[in-house]
């Protein structure tokens, strides 16, 4: 996955997925992210849902994450 230069320098990022679940266009991911960056860790419950068109190709994502606070630490 290709983070946004925003989010740059990652040392380590992915998500570990626990359950999921597809629906016609839609698809998600929930599970735990993991993440290094700038001396900073982030373990934390999150997920992901995807929309897709008929070709399989990606139209929309959006992310969420149980602990924001943490998630916006990680980023600053």
């Amino acid at each position: 996955m290709v983070m946004p230069a925003r989010m740059q320098p990652l040392e380590e990022w992915s998500l570990d997925v626990e359950s999921l679940a597809a629906n016609d266009d839609l698809v998600v991911a929930v599970g735990r992210l993991h993440g290094r960056r700038l001396g900073r860790a982030i373990d934390v419950q999150g997920g992901h849902v995807f929309r897709y068109d008929n070709n399989s190709s990606i139209l929309e994502a959006w992310g969420w994450c149980a602990d924001q606070r943490a998630l916006d630490a990680f980023f600053a």
